[in-house]
């Protein structure tokens, strides 16, 4: 009743009042004003509102949603069932146009997710570290770079000046591989 009454005020009257004690007279028809209970409700309806907005980003990585599901699966026991989560989220992935860090990170984190599924599931063979570790490290050095760019562009436009020791290495590297 709390969003409703501030909500009709916002978008309906001519004068919006958020007066506390015109708000609470909204919520509590004939109550007399509680300053305590007013704060309750307020403290519990920002609580909605958070946990709405962080819904509202989850909602929009798709990849992160297999892995998270996979991983819920396999804690439960539901193997069959994660696998096909994680070979969603390998699916969702390969559709991407682009290569930026994020992608590689989320490789990284499919990769470490499926090295994880082999060892619990005692698989023999050759497990995979290397695809791990590869894919963190591009996700890092992309990362790295694309800050350096932000760095240099902030730099040339102030006198401020950055320390970027670990740079040059990153630069050494991409350029030796």
């Amino acid at each position: 009743r709390l969003f409703a009454a501030i909500d009709r005020e916002l978008n309906q009257a001519k004068q919006p009042n958020l007066d506390r004690r015109v708000i609470f007279a909204k919520v509590f028809p004939g109550a007399p004003f509680q300053e305590q209970q007013l704060r309750y409700i307020q403290s519990f309806l920002l609580q909605i509102v958070k946990t709405y907005l962080a819904q509202t980003e989850y909602a929009d990585k798709a990849i992160q949603q297999q892995l998270d599901l996979s991983r819920a699966l396999q804690k439960r026991g539901l193997d069959k069932y994660a696998e096909r989560e994680l070979r969603q989220a390998k699916e969702l992935l390969q559709k991407r146009n682009w290569r930026n860090s994020q992608y590689h990170y989320q490789r990284y984190e499919l990769a470490q997710e499926e090295l994880s599924y082999s060892l619990l599931q005692k698989r023999t063979g050759t497990l995979n570290f290397q695809l791990v570790s590869e894919e963190l490290t591009i996700a890092y050095i992309a990362d790295i770079l694309r800050h350096s760019c932000s760095l240099h562009m902030s730099q040339s436009m102030s006198e401020y000046s950055y320390d970027q020791k670990l740079l040059v290495a990153v630069l050494q590297m991409v350029e030796t591989s």
